[in-house]
């Protein structure tokens, strides 16, 4: 996801509370009673933030891109401790907004759609290490399981569901699929 300007990631901060929260303000009570979801919310802006400013240097040029490269380290090292902290963590630029997240322990290192929802215990990743291009893709609103396990060039089509503890090795291109098991298969 990439965020040009200041507009669009105080649009993007509305989108991502309104995600998160619904209607409900953000208040002490809120802060406290569901503190993971505030923790995330907290999480979702940091990394908005850091998306922000990678792009905001690598187009800048002279002396204040040095500025804004001191700003980038500072948001990266704030979207880390968060990330250890709620135990969620994010590749930068690869989630699009309304990401739901309802339990910690999410690692998404993968091309993430709009309305995604993970229920925890789910890792997305590479087969090898440092194959960058191995990774997978997960269309719009899929729903992924508790302890859903998803590696490799894989393509999930929109609107899919991924059961609780399904270990995803190939692709599933067909939208609306309900997609169970190890090894995973389509039941639907």
């Amino acid at each position: 996801m990439i965020i040009r300007s200041k507009r669009e990631l105080k649009k993007l901060f509305e989108e991502e509370k309104a995600n998160i929260f619904g209607d409900k303000p953000v208040d002490f009570e809120t802060k406290y009673r569901s503190s993971f979801r505030y923790m995330y919310y907290k999480y979702i802006l940091a990394l908005r933030e850091y998306e922000f400013l990678c792009y905001k240097r690598d187009n800048t040029k002279g002396l204040s891109s040095r500025i804004i490269a001191q700003k980038v380290k500072k948001a990266d090292r704030r979207k880390n401790r968060l990330s250890l902290k709620i135990g969620v963590d994010f590749s930068a630029g690869m989630v699009e907004k309304s990401v739901t997240v309802c339990h910690p322990n999410v690692i998404l290192n993968g091309r993430v759609g709009e309305g995604c929802v993970f229920h925890g215990n789910n890792v997305l990743g590479n087969k090898k290490t440092g194959a960058a291009d191995m990774i997978p893709t997960l269309g719009k609103n899929v729903d992924v399981g508790v302890g859903a396990i998803i590696i490799g060039n894989v393509e999930i089509a929109d609107n899919c569901v991924i059961g609780a503890g399904a270990v995803v090795t190939k692709s599933f291109t067909d939208p609306g699929s309900v997609i169970v098991g190890n090894p995973a298969r389509r039941i639907k």
